[in-house]
């Protein structure tokens, strides 16, 4: 298993996640699947960059990027979103990912909230590595199904 150390993401990682977020599998388990200009993505990621309740931290496995998570805390719980880096699909590090980045939230915001995932559907693997990753399933609509991790602490 990898070994992956998280840092908060950087002003020289807005390209990599742009690139990432285009890329044709990540765009068709999206819930928006419409390729993101350069210019619309420079605006998203330095307004979430700025932004106090957004956290996005890059995961690497030794200097390698391994994938991005963004959590956005808002006032009753913490609503999470993951991508890998194409180059390591299939690899089963989303798991690794959601565990670890979901365990660095709860011991930064030191406050008793849920984490919420929303996965699309026909989105199999996200699926399977939210519930390996220990989340339950919470929910569901026509379009997505809902996960939720709650703080292993009082």
């Amino acid at each position: 298993m990898a070994k992956l150390i998280f840092k908060k993401a950087a002003e020289g990682d807005c390209r990599d996640l742009w690139t990432w977020r285009n890329h044709p599998e990540v765009r068709k388990n999206s819930f928006d699947d419409a390729p993101i200009s350069w210019k619309d993505h420079k605006k998203w990621f330095y307004s979430r960059f700025r932004d106090r309740s957004a956290r996005i931290y890059i995961a690497r496995d030794r200097k390698e990027k391994v994938g991005v998570i963004r959590f956005d805390v808002e006032e009753f719980l913490i609503r999470v979103s993951v991508s890998l880096n194409p180059d390591f699909f299939g690899k089963k590090l989303g798991r690794e990912l959601i565990r670890l980045g979901t365990e660095k939230i709860f011991t930064e915001t030191k406050k008793r909230l849920s984490v919420i995932a929303e996965v699309k559907k026909d989105n199999i693997a996200s699926q399977k590595a939210f519930l390996k990753a220990g989340y339950r399933h919470a929910g569901e609509t026509r379009e997505k199904i809902v996960y939720k991790k709650e703080a292993d602490y009082v």
